[in-house]
Formats: structure tokens, C-alpha cells, sequence
């Protein structure tokens, strides 16, 4: 009986090609997901880093009292998105909704993250005179602009008020 090398050249050839599609398609299903992944939660920390920053900024300006200055922060909302909500008594809420499911919460000069909570040094509630157009979502870069309007003490509690918006 003759043998074909050709017939083991192609056996070959196809049986390599299985196995890069194999590995490409063990990439796509699980390696995507997974640096996607990674760089989300990078994100979050690097909010939570920002949101931590906002919160100094904000007890610096109101225990050094210094009125009408603007100070601004940047955070980065590729993977999440940050909203700015305000209720009936002025207080404001900073909102960051990750998809990695790290939700950070700046509310009542509370800022919180899951188990994570840092409460205000300066023993504050920041309330806010921020625009309904500025609780609109922000997405991919947002800037959001505070300035210290006023102090006021109420039950040996100090209280500050902020203009907070997006720029």
C-alpha cells in the first residue's frame, strides 16, 4: 500500500489551526472579560482615591474658612458613571455606579464603599446649592467644581454649605 504525505501535511495544518482557534477563542471568552475586569476595579480605586481627595479638600476649606474659592476634582467614569443628586434640605449626593459592582457613595460627608467608610474630620454635613441640570450622569472624564458658600453651627454640630457641580 502507497502512502500520501500530502494527506499528513493537511492532517497537520488543520489540527494546528484547531488549536489557535482553541486558544483564540479561550482568549475572547476568558481573558477579555478578565482585564476588563481588572481595569474597572482599577477605576473604582482610582474614584475612591478621588472621592477620598474631595473629602480633604472639602474639610481643609472649611476649617480654614476660605469662602469662594473653587476648587476641582477629576474623575475618571470610563467604566461607571457619576451623578450628582441634591434633595430637599441642600445635601448633596456624589454618586459613582461601577460595573464591577464597587459602588461609592459621598453623602452627608459620609463617603462610603462597602465596608469602607470615611467620615469627615472636620465634623461636618455638606449641603449644596447645585442646579437640577447638574444631576445629570457624567460619563468617561468628569470634572466637578465646590466652593465653600457658608458655615453655620446647629446642636454643637458644624455645618457647611457647597456650590457643587460639573464643569
Amino acid at each position: 500500500m502507497k502512502r500520501d504525505a500530502g494527506v499528513s501535511e493537511a492532517v497537520s495544518f488543520i489540527f494546528v489551526l484547531l488549536m489557535i482557534l482553541l486558544l483564540a477563542a479561550g482568549v475572547v471568552l476568558y481573558g477579555v472579560p478578565y482585564i476588563e475586569e481588572k481595569k474597572s476595579t482599577a477605576e473604582s480605586d482610582s474614584v475612591l482615591e478621588q472621592f477620598s481627595s474631595l473629602v480633604s479638600g472639602m474639610d481643609e476649606l472649611v476649617l480654614t474658612k476660605t469662602y469662594g474659592v473653587k476648587r476641582h476634582a477629576v474623575f475618571p467614569a470610563k467604566y461607571g458613571t457619576l451623578s450628582l443628586s441634591s434633595d430637599s434640605d441642600k445635601r448633596f449626593a456624589l454618586i459613582y455606579d461601577s460595573v464591577s459592582a464597587k459602588d461609592i457613595v459621598f453623602d452627608g460627608g459620609v463617603l462610603s464603599c462597602g465596608e469602607y467608610a470615611l467620615r469627615s474630620a472636620a465634623g461636618y454635613m455638606p449641603a449644596a446649592a447645585a442646579d437640577a441640570a447638574d444631576a445629570a450622569a457624567q460619563k468617561d472624564t468628569a470634572v466637578l467644581s465646590y466652593s465653600l458658600l457658608r458655615i453655620w453651627e446647629d446642636n454643637g454640630m458644624t455645618y457647611a454649605e457647597f456650590l457643587v457641580r460639573f464643569v
